[in-house]
């Protein structure tokens, strides 16, 4: 009797063993998948890689401007093309990234100008990010983009109802919103267009040359 219920005992005991390794088995490909994410979740150095190259081409492009026929002061650039692309490719945070980096130097040459600049960008990136990151298709870039647009134009002219009576010596909120319909709308309505549809039409060929530089 002993010996058959050491046996039962001895059994019973490796059945749970076999249990208790099948199920830290089962738990194994879980935990990797988690620390698969967990790192995904960060940049590589690849990435970083070209995002530094995009802050540079941010940072080039912010000093070539064009100024418009509306005021001397309001100046197109193509530097927000170059975010728009790093957060479509990266993310909205890394689009950001690249944003505030990419417009730092120019800060104490043009204080105001720039915090209009990085503030409108940010904002436009973070919303076109997000909408592109539910749905990665060309539809779902164009609905980003046009958004990403509209959210441009909006917050150009709520920044600077804000931030250029308080920088700008006898100019009242008033005198900026007077200038909203006939100079600021049309500069901005311009700016927006150009950076959304130049930024889809590069997207995917800059996407496509970024992949494949990182497979070799």
């Amino acid at each position: 009797m002993s010996e058959t219920n050491g046996n039962a005992n001895g059994s019973g005991k490796g059945a749970r063993e076999v249990q208790g390794r099948g199920a830290d088995g089962a738990q194994g490909p879980r935990a990797n998948a988690g620390a698969t994410a967990a790192r995904r979740s960060h940049w590589s150095t690849r990435e970083l890689v070209t995002m530094a190259l995009f802050a540079a081409m941010v940072m080039v492009l912010s000093f070539i401007e064009i100024p418009s026929p509306f005021m001397p002061y309001l100046k197109w650039d193509l530097s927000g093309v170059i975010s728009l692309i790093c957060g479509l490719m990266f993310g909205p945070v890394a689009g950001v990234v690249v944003t505030v980096v990419g417009w730092l130097p120019k800060i104490f040459m043009d204080p105001l100008g720039v915090l209009v600049a990085i503030c409108t960008m940010v904002g436009t990136v973070i919303v076109t990010g997000v909408i592109y990151g539910h749905n990665k298709s060309r539809r779902g870039a164009v609905v980003a983009l046009a958004v990403g647009a509209v959210v441009f134009i909006a917050l150009a002219i709520v920044l600077n109802l804000l931030i250029t009576p308080l920088y700008t010596a006898g100019v009242t909120v008033a005198a900026v919103a007077a200038m909203i319909v006939p100079i600021l709308l049309p500069f901005n309505i311009i700016k927006a267009v150009y950076l959304a549809v130049i930024t889809f039409l590069l997207y995917k060929p800059v996407s496509n040359l970024v992949k494949g530089t990182n497979r070799k």
